[in-house]
């Protein structure tokens, strides 16, 4: 295969990738109003999202970064699952094995984990997991309302807006001579709703400063996503100059009789007729010289496929894992291996820390007690209480890996398989006003 069609091949997956609709290929895209050129087409699809967060702009429209940031969320909950242990608040007596003795307590309040883990199905734990890994990612922070039932059971977990540049967001209220949160506040249309700090489960990615906002994952690969916007924007232009030559057309005008708009007229004519593989027939004298651009191809492949692995590495992600061929053994192990024990550790610890907080588990361990009638006074401790425990996937084992992989891929179907639409319904992110970006979109001509 020829260098030039190496290229234009990869051209053809960037503007496939980048459309959010399974059904796109090529710079064919549905727009409202079709542009004149390619160029054109290219401008008015990127300028669709430009309402969204820069976050969620480049996670819509840059498959590599889409790539990246669903594999820390699929490997933070999915790709190895997690269950619940319960433990007793007391030690156990002297001469009681440990072993023995946490036997014997999940058989006197294997009621109560019985309970947690069927609130954590009802509410679907495993989805809310991994939209508040991939919102941590994106935006720093997840929200979700605990909305309960009349006996104050937990029975949804609503996501809520939680970007700064959102028109609705919710904002965390800090007492700043403690420090401590007091409240959150949603600022909408028609007002402001406040809720108490019980009331949300709240995630935070690297809170730093103690500002409750955290920080996002994507914000320094965004410098490489849009330099690959900007060569996936000039790619028709690239494409043509490699393939037509510039020309330099000269025409004798001297003899022309008419005003100066009718000799524009007349040279635009001449000019549109002139499609690089179009025969022209004209009376007029004219005289042609044309210019070959020889354009490294090879070059600007390399470019952008360096700005992909840049985008990988700044977000930690093994590169075998996003699709990256031709990386050897030895180094996929070993980033796979960094990728588990740092970045997606990370953010398990920290989720872990949140649901064994007196917000979820320990929420519900006492209300759990309170159902069987036996009530726990405020400062008193349950006698037990439950531990979160993500498995996590046998780095060394190469069949398990290549299963993970597997079902990231999933023929089209896995997290990588995805369309932008459905990876933004898989995180809970299909918003109305993300909605209607894409309805945009899919206007008739």
């Amino acid at each position: 295969m020829s260098t030039k069609q190496r290229f234009l091949n990869r051209l053809r997956l960037l503007a496939s990738a980048l459309s959010p609709f399974p059904h796109a290929s090529g710079y064919q895209f549905v727009l409202g109003q079709v542009p004149q050129t390619a160029e054109e087409q290219l401008e008015h699809f990127f300028r669709r999202f430009e309402v969204l967060p820069l976050e969620l702009q480049y996670f819509i429209t840059d498959f590599m970064l889409r790539r990246c940031v669903m594999v820390v969320s699929e490997y933070v909950i999915y790709a190895a699952g997690f269950d619940t242990r319960l433990e007793s608040t007391a030690p156990p007596p002297p001469d009681t094995d440990a072993k023995t003795y946490d036997e014997t307590i999940l058989k006197q309040y294997g009621w109560v984990k019985d309970f947690v883990d069927g609130v954590n199905k009802q509410v679907n734990l495993d989805e809310v997991i991994f939209s508040a890994a991939l919102q941590m990612c994106l935006y720093g922070r997840a929200a979700f309302e605990i909305v309960r039932d009349t006996q104050g059971v937990p029975v949804r977990l609503n996501v809520l807006p939680v970007h700064p540049d959102h028109a609705e967001t919710l904002k965390p209220i800090i007492d700043e001579r403690t420090g401590k949160l007091v409240k959150f506040t949603l600022k909408t249309r028609n007002g402001d709703i406040t809720y108490r700090p019980e009331e949300i489960l709240y995630f935070v990615n690297t809170d730093l400063d103690s500002t409750y906002y955290g920080l996002s994952d994507v914000t320094p690969a965004l410098p490489a996503c849009i330099i690959r916007r900007e060569l996936v924007k000039t790619s028709p232009r690239i494409v043509k100059r490699t393939s037509d030559p510039y020309v330099i057309v000269s025409v004798n005008t001297l003899g022309f009789e008419g005003t100066k708009a009718e000799l524009t007229q007349s040279l635009n004519e001449i000019a549109r007729g002139m499609d690089s593989g179009e025969n022209i027939v004209t009376n007029h004298d004219i005289k042609a010289e044309a210019i070959y651009l020889n354009i490294n191809l090879e070059n600007v492949t390399q470019y952008d496929k360096e700005r992909g692995n840049e985008i990988a590495i700044t977000m930690g992600v093994p590169r075998v894992l996003v699709n990256e061929p031709n990386i050897n053994r030895a180094t996929s192990e070993t980033e796979i291996k960094a990728f588990v024990g740092g970045r997606v550790a990370f953010k398990q610890r920290y989720i872990k820390r949140v649901l064994e907080s007196s917000v979820w588990y320990g929420m519900l361990v006492r209300l759990a007690f309170e159902l069987k009638g036996i009530p726990i006074g405020e400062k008193q401790d349950a006698p037990v209480n439950l531990k979160q425990n993500f498995r996590v996937p046998d780095i060394g084992n190469l069949v398990e890996q290549a299963d993970i992989a597997s079902k990231l891929y999933g023929n089209g179907l896995g997290p990588l398989g995805v369309s932008a639409e459905q990876s933004l319904k898989l995180a809970k992110l299909w918003t109305p006003e993300v909605e209607e970006c894409f309805q945009q979109q899919q206007q008739p001509m």
